[in-house]
């Protein structure tokens, strides 16, 4: 009995000179799993501060100078986060809230606050001009009658210079 021959060819022994990979980076660990959420606050609605319902009073804003009584009172907690943030940063605040959240009171807030830096001008809208001098007077009773100077036009600016008012508007 004689051996049966292939048809085929064997297959080519191929070498290669590039060097082998290497294996794979293990996989990332699992994220650790978070804590539940606590528990909803409970029927005492207001207690817990969580940004949307923020305490009664947040304290008192640590300022250069004493805000006057009755504006320290009438503020609201957001506009006294406003004022306490913009007296961190010695002023230096840019105030953006909505229409009707309290802009303006905010504005004196933050200018009472530095008294001791006045005089203060105040550059609004021709529209709303005598608004803030109304509001100053109401908000810093201890002005007096020459406290707001109102510029309607560039004559009133010597009074700039006089050193009577403590705004300028």
């Amino acid at each position: 009995t004689s051996p049966q021959l292939s048809a085929t060819p064997p297959a080519p022994l191929i070498v290669s000179t590039t060097p082998a990979l290497p294996p794979p980076p293990p996989a990332p660990p699992s994220p650790p799993s978070l804590p539940p959420p606590p528990p909803p606050a409970k029927s005492n609605a207001g207690s817990r501060h969580n940004g949307l319902n923020p305490p009664p009073n947040p304290g008192p804003i640590p300022s250069p100078s004493p805000l006057p009584p009755g504006l320290d009172a009438a503020l609201m907690p957001f506009q006294r986060s406003g004022v306490a943030f913009a007296v961190k940063r010695n002023g230096r605040v840019l105030i953006g809230d909505d229409m009707g959240l309290g802009k303006t009171i905010q504005g004196i807030a933050c200018c009472a606050a530095f008294r001791q830096d006045w005089p203060c001008l105040i550059v609004v809208p021709n529209s709303v001009r005598l608004v803030w001098a109304d509001e100053l007077e109401r908000w810093i009773p201890d002005l007096g009658l020459d406290g707001v100077n109102l510029i309607r036009s560039g004559n009133d600016v010597a009074a700039l210079h006089a050193g009577n008012a403590s705004f300028h508007v």
